[in-house]
């Protein structure tokens, strides 16, 4: 029967990976075998999975509506700039990052064990929308980027640990309409982290609810002087909501 589950995994690979591989004819005939078998042994199936590496490597253009589990270094990897994941569930069992690279991900659920759930990396310009993203980690997600010019967005999306908005000097970040909770209990888990300052670097943060667990740990934080616009942020728990590293502007 393991052989069996082994098929049924394979053709889920075939759709998730090699759709445009795949005529419309074939593609409805596998999916159609994949649900029934699915559907009659899900257990096994999902068992299945989760011990086993399903991940999308150097991923160019869309991907949407796929499941991916991995426990290796990185499950859904990008590798073009034009990357997309749209109505996705990427998870990392392990210590890896769920997805990295992608310079939009929308509708989506994004789960890591230990390390990064997102990892933006390496995009001049970024969009994070509507999305639900969750690490047991500090960091759920980490906007990231050397470019020396960007924006990058984030909006309308749930976390669950921090936040890390870092860039390059001159990249601005806009975050609205977000809810993040971190759950961690110690002064460390705090709810946004901001860092690389400098004077054509902007931060706008607005409309967001942001809760951490420990007292001790700041809604918003830095290790440096950074400037940000913050306007009607919910905050929660913290002795402290805002470093005062953080020089608050609200224009």
């Amino acid at each position: 029967m393991d052989q069996q589950y082994i098929m049924i995994l394979q053709l889920l690979i075939i759709v998730v990976i090699d759709m445009d591989k795949l005529t419309e004819d074939i593609f409805m005939e596998t999916l159609t075998k994949v649900m029934d078998l699915y559907l009659t042994h899900q257990v096994q199936i999902q068992n299945l999975i989760s011990k086993t590496r399903v991940y999308i490597s150097h991923a160019y253009g869309r991907i949407t509506n796929c499941y991916v589990y991995s426990k290796g270094a990185i499950s859904a990897n990008a590798g073009g700039s034009n990357a997309a994941l749209l109505g996705c569930h990427v998870e990392n069992g392990s210590s890896g990052i769920a997805a990295r690279g992608f310079y939009r991900i929308a509708d989506s659920t994004i789960i890591s064990s230990t390390g990064f759930a997102v990892r933006t990396y390496g995009n001049a310009n970024c969009e994070i929308t509507n999305n639900r993203i969750y690490a047991s980690g500090y960091v759920a997600l980490d906007q990231y980027t050397n470019y020396s010019s960007g924006n990058l967005i984030i909006t309308d999306s749930t976390t669950y640990a921090a936040c890390q908005l870092r860039g390059a000097p001159t990249n601005d970040f806009l975050f609205s309409n977000n809810t993040v909770f971190n759950r961690g209990d110690n002064a460390n888990s705090h709810g946004v982290k901001l860092t690389n300052n400098g004077t054509s670097h902007q931060v706008y943060m607005a409309n967001n609810t942001i809760k951490v667990f420990n007292a001790g740990a700041n809604c918003i934080t830095a290790a440096a002087s950074v400037d940000a616009h913050l306007a009607d942020n919910i905050y929660d728990f913290a002795t402290t909501p805002v470093n005062t590293f953080v020089t608050q502007s609200f224009t």
